[in-house]
């Protein structure tokens, strides 16, 4: 068995960690959806990535996520949140 490449690891890693991870662009389309995030909200990534996260959420809080969200893209930081 090969040792993946380092972004097929972190891919592999990313997909199975038992805690949901997604990422959105600036226009809020789903860049990245892993394994978690579809067990546990019903949506598979084949049907989220690349659509609006709030079309494909219509009952998230938009105003306060949009904030959150753009505060990531201006000081270049992660954001948690549950």
């Amino acid at each position: 068995m090969s040792v993946p490449h380092s972004v097929e690891l972190l891919e592999f890693i990313v997909d199975r960690v038992e805690v949901g991870i997604f990422a959105v662009d600036r226009e809020f389309r789903i860049v990245l959806w892993n394994r978690f995030m579809a067990t546990h909200s019903k949506h598979l990534e084949e049907t989220v990535v690349g659509k609006n996260l709030f079309d494909c959420f219509p009952d998230l809080p938009r105003k306060w996520l949009e904030r959150k969200i753009e505060s990531v893209f201006i000081l270049k930081n992660y954001a948690f949140t549950s």
